[in-house]
């Protein structure tokens, strides 16, 4: 899949998404021809070609490199390195956290998390937007670093609907995927979390999502902005990708004996 830059803080148009995947495009080819003829310019002992459909692979023997990088340094099994804490105060120290959970974004209403803490699984709702955060992989509070793993999908109930009708105008059920929250909620950004009466919840998972959901609003335009910006590229991308066609790339492989033979 490919990866683009999307901290544009600015909403990015049609035109200049397109040129954007243009110079990334023009950059790829340079690049790849660069380094196709840096490998030719290499004296070759012998070259085979091959024909490979629409494709020329080239096979050349070259020159062992006069010094071959050196290995890693062994590390004793078992053994870590040591540091020296006594500088640092526990205030300090930021601790380390991962979230793991799974957002459905209903119709850009509300979205419904399954969130995972401890083999257990909490069902949370909110009225804050999820699919914003697709692109997030990590983020800071004040103590503590996170690791974000948040999949997201997107339920459309005009679709929904769709399916209902095509799928009783054939003869069989569909269940739709549309669901409402427990509960109304406010204007006000919020979230509820559904636990069962005999099950606590424990006060890290309240912890998580008040940190996730206070990092969204904290930076809920810049995310949005990267959101709308990232759909704009890959839109870009895919039209680029059908008006080019992918071709056959040759190739050039250079290879060389890095020890002596077996006797």
């Amino acid at each position: 899949m490919a990866t683009f830059n999307t901290e544009n803080v600015n909403l990015m148009t049609q035109s200049e998404a397109t040129e954007e995947i243009l110079t990334l495009k023009n950059q790829e080819r340079e690049a790849a021809a660069e380094l196709k003829s840096s490998l030719k310019q290499v004296p070759a002992y012998y070259q085979a070609v091959t024909i490979q459909g629409e494709r020329e692979i080239v096979m050349r023997r070259v020159a062992a490199p006069a010094e071959l990088p050196s290995p890693p340094s062994a590390v004793k099994a078992g053994s870590r390195p040591s540091f020296d804490l006594s500088q640092w105060d526990e205030a300090d120290v930021i601790q380390l956290a991962n979230i793991y959970l799974h957002a459905t974004v209903y119709d850009d209403s509300h979205s419904k998390l399954v969130v995972n803490f401890e083999r257990e699984r909490y069902t949370v709702w909110t009225n804050l937007n999820f699919k914003y955060l697709q692109l997030l992989g990590s983020f800071s509070t004040a103590d503590r670093r996170y690791n974000y793993f948040g999949p997201t999908c997107q339920i459309d109930p005009e679709l929904e609907a769709i399916n209902v009708r095509l799928a009783a105008e054939k003869g069989f059920t569909y269940t739709s995927r549309w669901e409402d929250p427990p509960v109304p909620f406010a204007a006000e950004p919020e979230y509820v979390l559904v636990a069962e009466e005999d099950r606590a919840v424990p006060e890290e998972v309240y912890r998580q999502l008040d940190d996730l959901l206070g990092y969204y609003m904290a930076n809920q335009e810049r995310l949005r902005i990267e959101y709308h910006n990232d759909r704009q590229l890959r839109a870009a991308h895919e039209r680029y990708r059908q008006a080019h066609p992918q071709e056959p790339q040759d190739i050039v492989l250079n290879y060389s004996r890095m020890s002596a033979p077996t006797e």
